[in-house]
């Protein structure tokens, strides 16, 4: 477990780019993230911008910790961040800001779960019964940017 403690007298900033992506900046040291587990809109996409403001909400300010799974052929850290014990990648799916992205991947048991909930109780993306956007995130990324961003 990667701890950052916003308590603590060592600082550090935190840049968010989109509802799933940051980095941390510690001591002039980039840490780069991807939220594992989820993948949320673009910003381009409908909801995006929201995904983007909402995760910055629920970190800024807040002692982190990530649970880092591995790192991603971009070199960034597959983790679920935690945000005062939080875990923010879950409270993203569960507002139905993102969408769960479990694949073949271990250490994402129950955010299926989390997206039926939020399609059932029609938040977010699933604010009507088809999903608000019409092509996921990563079709969206296929078709603006071909192979280049993940």
């Amino acid at each position: 477990m990667f701890l950052l403690d916003a308590n603590r007298p060592c600082r550090f900033a935190v840049k968010f780019y989109d509802g799933d992506n940051l980095t941390i900046i510690q001591g002039g040291i980039k840490t780069k993230v991807q939220l594992a587990c989820i993948d949320a809109p673009e910003l381009k996409q409908p909801l995006g911008q929201r995904a983007r403001r909402r995760l910055k909400g629920l970190v800024e300010g807040q002692p982190l910790s990530l649970k880092v799974q591995r790192r991603d052929r971009l070199g960034r850290y597959l983790a679920e961040v935690y945000a005062d014990g939080h875990n923010v990648n879950e409270q993203l799916v569960r507002e139905g800001l993102a969408y769960s992205h479990t694949g073949p991947y271990k250490g994402c048991e129950g955010y299926d779960q989390l997206q039926s909930q939020a399609q059932h109780q029609h938040l977010g993306l699933w604010l009507h019964d088809t999903p608000v956007i019409q092509s996921s995130p990563q079709q969206f990324r296929q078709q603006q940017y071909g192979n280049r961003h993940g």
